[in-house]
């Protein structure tokens, strides 16, 4: 009888020991998803990654334009192209998800399409009724 015991203990040790296991590499992968999760969404992340996305845009742009050299543009993604081109001639030809530039100590502003690799449109910056 004390065999059958025995056995028991054992698999019982194994079961708990397997669990423990378990629990630790679960901890494990948690905690390291949260910190990549907190980096990716921090401030100062934010800030470098759209800093990134900005240099690699004007890197291919510029194979196609000379840009000026002198400013960081600020950039923007059209989102619904069709009522834009409604509302401004600039924007005709334009695609959702096309990139705009804008230079405003340079009066520029430039249609870039990624999916296309092309310069869609470039104009006066206008704010208002008035050109800067």
């Amino acid at each position: 009888m004390e065999r059958q015991k025995s056995k028991g203990t054992w698999g019982t040790r194994i079961f708990i020991l397997f669990l423990i296991v378990v629990i630790a590499v679960l901890a494990f992968l948690y905690i390291t998803t949260k910190q990549e999760l907190d980096l990716v969404t921090s401030p100062e992340a934010q800030a470098e990654l759209e800093a990134r996305q900005t240099q690699e845009l004007v890197e291919s742009v510029s194979r196609h334009f000379m840009l000026p050299e002198d400013e960081v543009p600020t950039t923007a993604t059209i989102v619904d192209a069709e009522a834009l081109i409604a509302e401004q001639e600039f924007y005709r030809g334009s695609q959702d998800g096309d990139q705009v530039l804008i230079y405003t100590q340079n009066e520029q502003a430039i249609i870039y399409s990624p999916s296309r690799d092309i310069i869609v449109n470039v104009g006066p910056v206008v704010l208002g009724e008035e050109s800067l």
